[in-house]
């Protein structure tokens, strides 16, 4: 018998999920008919609410996604607006356009776009580099400069007005594309790599997710989207001044119909935009809307982060929805861990590396100082395949130095550095990731808003994963590979437990069980027993020998426990000072000690 079990607290039926952004399309189709019917009122609060679920659906890929906040929004905006203004005047110029006021519409569109992602591209690859505080001061300014010196320019260019109607179908058409642009990121791969970075950078990058190139391509897409819309606004007031292509009013309410809907939800800028639009139909004035929209970012940050979906509808992530058949957690033993490299045999107990075995990972005359202070000096590690090297000595005698410099993660000022014979010295951790080492960390890091079995699903291994794959959800296989290695470090019976709530023992058992997702060759171990009991510390150290012997896996080991390398490693390192002082197996380091 099979059966189904869904991980994640977002559970509604897929076709139903797929289903509903047609059906309001539909409704504002049907609207769009009797268009010239409506009111003048009507006609304005259809075109603002699309409008403001167009903008806040644009901003919300990129910064609900990824919790950089972009503040200048006004700069894509008045990006698209010029470029529709500049391109007619280029039309008329070169002949390309009978009319000497500008294209039509959707001739501008595709300019207005491509100058928006570019923007895009241009300030992620100079701002995304800094801390989520500094990117969104950033933008800020940027807005401000954009501001101040078009307005002292200032550069006025007018545009034949357009039909009503015209304007309405575009801003349905972009409403609906951001629509399912957030909803095709909440069931992608490619919207579990945004997940990893918004819940932890340092630990996306150590599991191969290109953290900066996910970064830049999403801002990107979000500014082409917002410099769209006003291209479409610019054809709406038919005149194109400083005033009304920077409008610093748009910063606020966009992020108002955002975070008031739910930031974090797909159909959070819909019904964010559908409140505050019909909230400022009963206001006298501009000025009281923005004051009415301060109070409501006030309010939504402070009390209400979630948003009114995320109290209807709390799934306050990204979910993975995904579906676990039965069978994935009943292979026979002998048919599990096949998402592992290397599948051999051998005595578990006696767990040891052959002598003539390849070299998985060289390090050589690896030295590195912080200002004045020399933190390793000439240290050199030779480690083979399924051998296990432990790295002991004081607290600051440069262990997890060593393994943020293997990793990536710090530069050494001088090091040649092998993984399976190609040079990795210079390489990024997400890119050592995918030619086969994955460490861990100390404190121990997670996805803690997710579920044990989604900490693994999300960080499965990246290597040679096709263009297509980016843009579907998780294949059953991989789901599978999970399970088995949940059952593999004896967690599989939590797999639907959220990973804040483990154990501290059980937490770092987890961190393993998503490096093995990686198919690693080498594993680093950052201090894997600290705060573990001597029966779990028992444990973990037959799960290592197993893994190894089973496996081939190399393991590079640092820790305190020195009971615990003993039974682990087959040659430890003794640092001090930064440098190896002694080196040999456990015996021969505690005769050297004596």
């Amino acid at each position: 018998m099979t059966t189904s079990s869904h991980i994640g607290r977002f559970r509604l039926n897929r076709s139903w999920y797929w289903l509903s952004p047609f059906l309001l399309i539909a409704l504002f189709l049907i609207l769009r008919q009797i268009y010239p019917y409506l009111g003048l009122p009507t006609a304005i609060f259809l075109s603002s609410v699309l409008m403001w679920i167009s903008l806040a659906s644009a901003w919300s890929a990129f910064s609900a996604h990824t919790d950089y906040w972009n503040l200048g929004v006004v700069v894509f905006w008045g990006l698209g607006a010029y470029t529709a203004g500049f391109a007619g005047q280029a039309a008329a110029l070169f002949g390309l356009n009978s009319s000497n006021a500008a294209l039509s519409l959707f001739q501008a569109l595709p300019p207005a776009i491509f100058a928006g992602a570019l923007m895009g591209l241009l300030i992620g690859a100079l701002t995304l580099h800094l801390s989520r505080t500094a990117f969104a001061l950033m933008t800020l300014v940027l807005a401000w400069i954009a501001h101040t010196l078009l307005t002292g320019i200032g550069w006025q260019i007018p545009i034949s007005p357009v039909q009503p109607g015209e304007i309405y179908t575009a801003l349905l058409v972009f409403a609906t594309l951001g629509l399912l642009l957030n909803m095709w990121l909440y069931r992608s791969q490619w919207g579990a790599t945004l997940m990893l970075i918004r819940e932890d950078e340092r630990l996306a990058a150590s599991q191969g997710v290109n953290i900066n190139a996910v970064k830049i391509a999403m801002l990107s897409i979000s500014g082409g989207l917002t410099a769209a819309i006003g291209c479409i606004m610019a054809y709406d007031s038919s005149y194109i001044s400083p005033d009304t292509a920077l409008p610093f009013a748009l910063v606020p309410v966009t992020l108002a119909c955002a975070i008031l809907g739910g930031y974090r939800h797909p159909w959070g800028p819909v019904i964010g935009a559908l409140v505050l639009v019909s909230t400022s139909t009963v206001l006298p004035n501009v000025s009281m809307l923005l004051v009415i929209t301060t109070l409501v970012l006030f309010i939504c940050v402070r009390f209400m982060p979630q948003g009114i979906l995320g109290y209807l509808d709390p799934i306050g992530r990204w979910s993975l929805a995904i579906s676990v058949s039965k069978s994935a957690t009943t292979l026979p033993t002998n048919e599990m861990h096949t998402a592992l490299p290397y599948p051999v045999s051998g005595d578990v107990d006696n767990a040891s590396y052959q002598p003539d075995a390849p070299p998985v990972l060289i390090v050589r005359d690896m030295n590195y100082n912080v200002e004045a202070l020399q933190v390793l000096t000439s240290v050199n590690i030779h480690v083979l395949r399924g051998q296990a090297i432990g790295l002991v000595g004081p607290h600051d005698s440069g262990k997890s130095a060593i393994l943020d410099c293997i990793s990536g993660f710090t530069r050494a000022q001088s090091a040649d550095i092998f993984l399976l014979s190609e040079d990795i010295t210079h390489l990024p951790p997400w890119l050592i990731n995918r030619y086969g080492l994955v460490r861990t960390f100390t404190p121990v890091r997670l996805f803690k808003s997710l579920t044990v079995l989604e900490n693994l699903v999300v960080v499965r291994n990246w290597r040679g994963l096709s263009t297509w794959a980016w843009f579907t959800s998780f294949p059953d296989e991989i789901v599978n590979d999970a399970m088995q290695i949940l059952r593999l470090i004896r967690l599989h019976e939590l797999a639907d437990v959220p990973a804040r709530q483990l154990s501290f023992e059980h937490q770092r058992l987890l961190m393993l069980g998503m490096v093995l997702m990686s198919r690693p060759h080498i594993v680093l171990l950052d201090e894997p027993s600290a705060g573990m009991s001597d029966a779990s510390c028992d444990e973990l150290a037959r799960l290592v020998r197993r893994l190894r012997i089973e496996y081939g896996l190399a393991f590079l080991i640092t820790d305190s426990n020195l009971r615990f390398v003993s039974r682990v490693c087959d040659q430890i390192l003794v640092l001090r000072s930064g440098r190896i002082v002694a080196e040999g197996t456990a015996s021969e380091i505690a005769e050297q000690a004596s």
